[in-house]
């Protein structure tokens, strides 16, 4: 029989953008702030997620300011640059035997699990994803601890909970042997890096795990890292410039109209330059044959040069 693993990873959320991008638009499937749609995402069972904490900050401003207004007499603010919260993820290797229930057990027990671990910590986040090729759990926890009042980041790694290494050791005791899950190890950890769900994780994330495989391990790890990260940039340098392709190809449309436009005009300007110059002419003449006639009503002799000057008044004044 084949064996099964357990697959957890932890990352550090450190940036405002990450919070947008990856708590709000990945975890609870915002789509105004998802850049790059996950491509194992089925939209239509998005309804299907379960939630089991809300979203409690829409920002990782409001997640600060309420860390920071909280904070117990002489405690200090949140040092700039410093992480804010740290997203869990929970995942196991598919099995052909297990009903979907099966799974939501199992993440279940495992929220209930780091739940128990991280007391105290405010739980910022909890969903799982049922969307995706199996499900598989996110919880967001802050680094504000609020029954000490305080920011908590170097007590959480003094007391080791959140190293990697011993969260899959106390994980394994606690929740994986009731599953028959086992903590993978070499080979198991390059076959979980191929799963799509783990594209997100970064170098910080399996360090701990990867410096006690053998050094050719690592090297291919790290390389397969390097190349994840590698791909995701070009990815998106690809989707940057796309969009500004379509934004010159929508200007030069732009333009070519404009130019069409301007010739119709020109041609237009041509015609009515044409048109008053004969008008012109007709009107001159007109005024000459009234006078003419005037003259001759009262048989008087026409003074042509008073004419033509009475005439380019009225002109310029019609004009």
């Amino acid at each position: 029989m084949a064996k099964k693993y357990f697959v957890i990873g932890l990352r550090k959320i450190r940036t405002k953008e990450e919070y947008k991008n990856k708590i709000l638009g990945h975890n609870h499937r915002n789509r105004k702030y998802v850049k790059n749609p996950h491509s194992n995402i089925d939209w239509s069972r998005t309804h299907r997620n379960i939630v089991l904490q809300d979203l409690k900050y829409k920002s990782a401003n409001e997640l600060i300011e309420s860390g920071n207004s909280k904070r117990a007499k002489g405690r200090r603010k949140l040092k700039a640059g410093s992480a804010f919260a740290f997203e869990i993820i929970v995942d196991c290797s598919p099995d052909p035997t297990w009903k979907e229930n099966d799974y939501i057990n199992y993440l279940k027990d495992a929220y209930e699990f780091f739940k128990e671990r991280f007391q105290g910590q405010e739980l910022v986040s909890a969903v799982i994803h049922m969307d995706e090729s199996k499900p598989h759990l996110h919880l967001t926890f802050s680094y504000f601890n609020e029954e000490l009042g305080r920011w908590n980041q170097r007590n959480l790694m003094k007391e080791k909970k959140t190293d990697l290494n011993k969260i899959l050791d106390d994980f394994k005791e606690a929740v994986g042997k009731k599953y028959g899950l086992e903590r993978g190890e070499g080979k198991e950890i390059k076959e979980e890096l191929k799963k799509e769900f783990l594209s997100v994780e970064t170098k910080r994330e399996l360090l701990e795990r990867i410096e006690k495989l053998p050094k050719t391990d690592k090297k291919i790890i790290r390389e397969n890292i390097r190349l994840r990260e590698e791909n995701a940039r070009l990815r998106k340098e690809k989707e940057e410039l796309e969009q500004r392709l379509k934004e010159l190809q929508e200007k030069a449309k732009e333009i070519e109209a404009l130019k069409q436009e301007n010739k119709t005009l020109k041609e237009e300007n041509e015609q009515l330059k044409k048109q008053k110059i004969i008008l012109v002419k007709s009107y001159h003449r007109a005024l000459e044959i009234a006078a003419e006639e005037r003259a001759k009503r009262y048989r008087k002799q026409v003074d042509r040069e008073f004419l033509r000057e009475m005439i380019d008044k009225q002109i310029q004044r019609d004009l």
